[in-house]
């Protein structure tokens, strides 16, 4: 009936006359809106920002940026070419949710849904930038920059059979 979500946000900032700082963190929760099937998305982010004028004529920046997603759903929504939507919308509208036998329908596609297996994705994110700035003459700026980005994605994936029962 309800696919409930929360975000959650905090952040602190503060500096003097040579730095200053910037930090924020977030969280999302969010649930699916299938009534047969469990979704569960997680999503935490953590950024930071520092200047620092380290000289009359040189200045630091430096900020980085961390994000760990996890996203839990049920393997037959992901499968091969992502046709979920696309298969879930030529089905037969006439043909029964359930069976007189009490089982789920083929056709219906929630025994895949409940008991097909499930693709989970985490991924983690880690962002990096450092830029020096110096000004030998004024309004005359020399730009050193250097980033990186750190990637650590990993996926599982359960196929598990499906045992369907046709009317006789």
């Amino acid at each position: 009936d309800i696919a409930p979500a929360q975000e959650h946000n905090f952040s602190i900032s503060g500096g003097g006359k040579t730095a200053s700082y910037f930090l924020s963190t977030n969280y999302l929760d969010q649930s699916g809106i299938f009534t047969y099937a469990d979704e569960k998305y997680n999503r935490f982010t953590v950024n930071g920002k520092l200047d620092v004028k380290l000289t009359e004529n040189l200045k630091l920046q430096w900020s980085s940026r961390f994000i760990d997603i996890v996203n839990n759903r049920p393997t037959s929504m992901t499968g091969l070419g992502n046709l979920f939507y696309h298969n879930l919308g030529r089905r037969n509208p006439l043909s029964p949710l359930v069976m007189p036998t009490g089982e789920y329908s083929g056709e219906s596609m929630i025994q895949a849904l409940q008991n097909g297996g499930k693709h989970i994705d985490k991924n983690q994110t880690f962002y990096n930038q450092l830029q020096l700035t110096y000004e030998p003459l004024k309004n005359w700026r020399v730009y050193a920059d250097i980033g990186s980005r750190i990637e650590n994605p990993r996926s599982s994936k359960q196929f598990k059979k499906i045992w369907i029962t046709q009317p006789d």
